[in-house]
């Protein structure tokens, strides 16, 4: 009778790991930016994106379309421009 007992239980466990899986499968898929972005390091302009663009590149499209004014360009590409510079000093 013991041993039916530990055999519900590993089973369970079994269940429960297969649906922690499928969980993590389907998070992925449906967040797939949020696993590339921890993949990248921060602030690295030369790294490229899942798309394979630059942050630069990125940047510059967010301007052609108008998401961000010339102000918020000009300030965020100085920021990359100055994380860049800085990035041979931190190695």
């Amino acid at each position: 009778m013991a041993a039916i007992g530990g055999l519900r239980l590993l089973a369970g466990l079994a269940f429960m790991g297969v649906i922690a899986g499928i969980c993590i499968w389907l998070l992925t898929k449906l967040f797939p930016q949020a696993a590339v972005h921890q993949a990248l390091p921060n602030g690295v302009d030369h790294e490229r994106r899942a798309t394979g663009e630059t942050l630069v590149e990125v940047l510059d499209q967010r301007y052609a379309r108008g998401e961000i004014s010339k102000a918020d360009y000009d300030r965020m590409r100085q920021d990359l421009e100055k994380r860049q510079a800085e990035l041979p000093a931190r190695r």
